[in-house]
Order: C-alpha cells, then sequence, then structure tokens
C-alpha cells in the first residue's frame, strides 16, 4: 500500500481537525505503542519518518510542533553517541516520557 499526501487531509478531514493536528495525532499514537511495547523502536522509527516526510511536504499553514518534537526523539535514537551506549534507552525514551510528563499523558511503560 502507498500512502499519499491526500491519505493524511483524509486522516485529518475524518476527524474534523487540520492536517496538522492530523499529524501530532498519528506520532502521538505510535509513539505511545513503541511506549507500550506494542511496536518495535524500528517500525516506529520508520512510521516517524513518514510522518515527518510527509509535514515538510505538506501546504498547511503553521507546523506540527507535537509531531515535530516526537520525531526528533525518534531521530535521536538512530545512533549512538558513545560506544556502548543505547540510544533508545539513553535519548529516545526520556524524549518521549518528557513530552508525554508535558501533555500529561499516560501511556503505559515499555
Amino acid at each position: 500500500m502507498t500512502v499519499t499526501i491526500e491519505d493524511f487531509y483524509a486522516y485529518a478531514e475524518a476527524l474534523n481537525v487540520d492536517v496538522n493536528q492530523g499529524f501530532d495525532n498519528l506520532a502521538l499514537l505510535y509513539a505511545s505503542a513503541f511506549m507500550r511495547g506494542e511496536i518495535s523502536y524500528e517500525d516506529a522509527d520508520d512510521i516517524l519518518n513518514t510522518i515527518w516526510w510527509f509535514m515538510c511536504r505538506s501546504k498547511a499553514e503553521g507546523f506540527a510542533n507535537l509531531a515535530y518534537s516526537i520525531y526528533e526523539a525518534f531521530d535521536a535514537g538512530e545512533f549512538s553517541r558513545k560506544e556502548g551506549e543505547d540510544p533508545v534507552q539513553t535519548y529516545t525514551i526520556p524524549m518521549l516520557q518528557e513530552i508525554f510528563n508535558a501533555l500529561d499523558f499516560t501511556h503505559g511503560s515499555q
């Protein structure tokens, strides 16, 4: 299945929100699934990279700030900065916890 920007617009329309809120909703959905252990880091990272790609090509006014923050958290887990370091544990998970805490969002735990 190929996803298009029109799919994101249709998703947002179905929720009666603008496309940026749709990006935020999807990013939060997949980040929380990752934190609950329902999907792997690799799958969540791929999904967030796809959302980011579409965000950059969207003609929407403004920006999906929550989706971008979540994208940055997954991006931070893509490589180690120190030998023997697990970047997902060191960067991604704490960044996501900080985002969820700021939102007062209960996501479960990994």
